[in-house]
């Protein structure tokens, strides 16, 4: 049974493994998340919005809208998408998960280590058609953004520590 429409308004987020976080167990599948007018900051809070799978589980997770978020400060990254989390568990690997479909707009960072954190797969692309835009990190410690295993990613009126990022 797939989770879907699902809304994520005028919250405020402190501590955790993220403030808005999807999976790990998706294989039922995942979309219409809707993430607006929210508050997170704490150096505790690991991650602003988390997508997290891998394959062993599947599933398609899709149609991720998050907009107005304003993000004091985060330990790793404003948004992380994993396709190899918990990568060494031993479990049957032949239902690679599909995340398509996943909008940040207007959401501002003043700390992390990265603005965006995708590690999909070296042998398929199974990550695509990822938006980030009107959006500003500040105080990003690491290179800024660290994609892999993504195709279709669009960075638009993104600022990292200031400077527009080319894409």
């Amino acid at each position: 049974v797939p989770s879907e429409n699902i809304i994520v308004r005028n919250c405020e987020m402190k501590d955790g493994h993220g403030g808005v976080v999807v999976g790990s167990e998706i294989s039922g599948g995942y979309k219409n998340l809707f993430v607006e007018n929210c508050k997170m900051d704490s150096p505790n809070l690991e991650r602003v919005i988390r997508i997290k799978t891998n394959n062993c589980r599947g599933g398609v997770i899709e149609n991720i809208y998050v907009r107005n978020v304003e993000v004091g400060e985060c330990r790793e990254a404003v948004l992380k998408i994993n396709l190899q989390y918990e990568n060494r568990e031993k479990c049957d690997r032949s239902f690679p998960p599909v995340v398509r479909h996943v909008y940040l707009d207007n959401v501002t960072s003043e700390k992390s280590k990265y603005g965006v954190l995708i590690t999909g797969y070296d042998d398929r692309v199974n990550i695509e058609d990822i938006h980030v835009t009107n959006s500003r990190f500040n105080n990003v410690e690491k290179k800024g953004n660290l994609i892999t295993g993504a195709k279709d990613v669009v960075l638009k009126e993104l600022y990292i520590n200031g400077n527009k990022v080319r894409k």
